[in-house]
């Protein structure tokens, strides 16, 4: 076990690559209180670039809660080390899911229109993940879908470094072609490729296999090079997908969309820089719409018919040439992650906009709180003794605060741990022999007065 931000003891590890590493932490001082810690890798975040965007991301990563996504708690700056605190809840890996479940398709559909659901809210408060794959995604007890690491991939491309773009690219399997160049923007046309990736991920466990045909011309479309010819957002792209079964479905007709002159005026408010990209529209043969083929054969013709209309870029995407990147380039060995950078000890957290420089940290944006039950409870039963009125108003205080704990139970829809049980259930305790006491100490004292 390890500490490296304050107040949290680092367990089992969950996920690593070089860019970061998850961790099951314990609270050190709420015994029993558990969660998913993100540490960003502390070499790579001391660029000035990519401690703004972490700042500034800070806020809306935080707050971000949907039924579909992990939900964040805080994010916090301690001695060179940037970390996302999560909720810890259980969680089974989607792949794992898909190959011990016997789904049917409509059941695949489900859960994929759930996760395009989960980026449309995140999307919709200009979040963004860029990088879906089947190792971001999970699912909770309820069969539900949970979306994992978003906004990381947004951070991380902020660098100034290209050679260290590179890596986030090859470590989080960021393919978005304008991204190549030295200027572009992130929006939610970027997603729509990310999400393109990730269904043409999907097509290789031939869970599409009777709907090859209508899939693939969602991805042709999704995937498109130019920006303008994809779906201008993810919700487009869902209203597609949820009619992929239907025999009459052709992504190029149905969902074709006129690109305004002034793309301000377009609901993702930002520019595109494509210039350089080739504007290739994807098209399938028409032969292959009346031969019986499978989706590699249908994937693998449309990859050859790129590559023979696409001219020769000025630079190479990293997906496609894998290869040759790796005789040119080799990453720089990922660092060691409980380095010490030699600051100062200070803990900013972003959430609750202190700074916290010398008592252990516990979470600004704790929801419930037990311990106060059994604390304002002790004090209520001593004070009984000595000033019976006042033990009656901090027991009063007791009752409030298990009203709003069970209050935040309910809506978060979260379940306390059987000592976080315990504990509450004693400060409750308390708080009634508190008031009992007291009221039998005033009739006590108002007896004494008439006799």
């Amino acid at each position: 076990m390890e500490t490296i931000i304050r107040g949290y003891v680092l367990h089992e590890e969950l996920y690593a690559n070089s860019l970061f590493k998850v961790y099951e932490a314990e609270h050190s001082i709420l015994k029993g209180q558990t969660l998913r810690l993100t540490l960003l890798n502390p070499e790579y975040m001391q660029q000035p670039e990519l401690k703004s965007e972490f700042s500034s991301l800070s806020f809306k990563l935080s707050f971000a809660e949907h039924p579909y996504i992990i939900r964040n708690t805080d994010m916090l700056e301690e001695n060179g080390n940037f970390a996302i605190l999560s909720e810890n809840i259980p969680l089974i890996p989607f792949i794992n899911y898909l190959e011990n479940q016997p789904l049917d398709l409509e059941t695949i559909k489900a859960l994929v229109e759930k996760i395009f659901e989960g980026l449309i809210y995140l999307n919709d408060k200009k979040i963004f993940h860029l990088a879906l794959s089947t190792e971001d995604i999970y699912i909770d007890e309820m069969s539900n879908p949970r979306i994992a690491y978003y906004g990381i991939a947004e951070i991380l491309l902020k660098t100034h470094d290209p050679e260290f773009k590179k890596t986030v690219f090859e470590q989080m399997k960021v393919s978005v072609p304008e991204f190549n160049n030295n200027l572009f923007t992130i929006n939610d046309r970027s997603e729509v490729f990310s999400c393109g990736k990730f269904l043409e991920e999907l097509v290789k466990y031939d869970i599409f296999k009777n709907l090859s045909q209508n899939v693939v011309n969602l991805i042709d479309k999704a995937t498109s090079t130019d920006p303008s010819q994809r779906y201008r957002n993810v919700k487009e792209m869902l209203d597609d997908f949820k009619n992929i079964d239907n025999q009459s479905f052709s992504a190029e007709n149905k969902s074709s969309f006129s690109i305004s002159p002034n793309l301000e005026n377009e609901k993702d408010n930002y520019k595109y820089n494509t210039e350089g990209l080739n504007n290739d529209k994807k098209t399938i043969p028409k032969d292959t719409q009346t031969e019986t083929k499978n989706v590699f054969e249908i994937l693998d013709e449309i990859k050859h018919q790129k590559n023979d209309q696409r001219p020769e870029p000025p630079k190479q995407t990293v997906q496609q040439n894998t290869v040759t990147q790796q005789k040119q380039y080799t990453p720089p060995p990922p660092p060691k992650y409980n380095q010490s950078s030699g600051q100062s000890s200070s803990q900013i957290n972003y959430q609750s906009g202190q700074n916290n420089s010398t008592s252990p940290i516990i979470n600004q944006q704790q929801k419930v709180n037990p311990q106060s039950v059994l604390i304002l409870g002790v004090f209520a039963v001593i004070m009984s003794f000595i000033f019976s009125l006042f033990g009656i108003v901090l027991a009063i205080i007791g009752f409030t605060k298990l009203s709003s704990n069970n209050k935040k139970i309910k809506d978060l829809k979260i379940s306390l741990k059987q000592g976080e049980k315990q504990t509450q259930s004693i400060g409750t305790f308390l708080c009634v022999i508190a008031i009992i006491i007291a009221i039998v100490k005033i009739i006590s004292y108002i007896v004494n007065i008439f006799i």
